[in-house]
């Protein structure tokens, strides 16, 4: 996960709002759901809500079927992103939202060597199915290796991006009564610039 300045990823232009390597790690660490982005085959964009596995190091473990279009998709181009939602919520009194997200960029690849499945398929159980006993994670392990693809996505390049909002104890509900969604969103694009 190297930075550079002639890095080919992009940047978080809201700099006061970007986060560490550490802490988009711990927020990856504490999610198990996110949205895969790859080039469709078709060549438009593709996005996959999908359940994930970090092995704490940098790599993102994802498990599917062995065909269809997200294989076909991977198969012709495998530079991909991976989004990560933390903590999200609209915060009406403040015209934002509260958030923390986290883009990972890198390599995706389809796992071959049973030894490579085999520790996949394990980091993904641990991290999804943690509370089943240890019989049934061996029992799924066994029984499933040989019919799912295993992914793995090798991570480049981390961003991470937060704006918490603390609400404050004196605001005055008459900001709610004059809401409108032009003045909502009027708020949201000043946030963004």
């Amino acid at each position: 996960m190297s930075e550079e300045k002639s890095s080919p990823f992009p940047q978080v232009r809201r700099k006061e709002r970007e986060s560490s390597n550490e802490e988009a790690l711990k927020l990856l660490s504490t999610q198990n759901y996110g949205v895969l982005s790859l080039c469709g085959a078709n060549g438009y964009g593709y996005g996959v809500p999908m359940n994930y596995a970090f092995d704490g190091h940098n790599s993102l473990y994802f498990h599917c079927a062995s065909e269809g279009f997200k294989i076909d998709s991977l198969r012709l181009n495998n530079k991909v992103s991976f989004c990560v939602i933390g903590e999200h919520e609209v915060n009406f009194k403040s015209l934002t939202t509260s958030y923390s997200s986290v883009i990972a960029f890198g390599i995706l690849e389809e796992l071959i060597s049973a030894e490579d499945k085999r520790k996949g398929l394990s980091c993904f159980i641990e991290s999804v199915v943690s509370e089943l006993p240890e019989k049934a994670k061996t029992s799924m392990l066994t029984n499933s290796l040989q019919k799912v693809t295993i992914l793995r996505l090798n991570i480049e390049h981390l961003t991470m991006k937060a704006h918490i909002i603390k609400p404050k104890a004196d605001e005055d509900s008459k900001e709610e009564d004059n809401l409108t969604l032009e003045s909502f969103m009027k708020k949201n694009e000043k946030d963004e610039s």
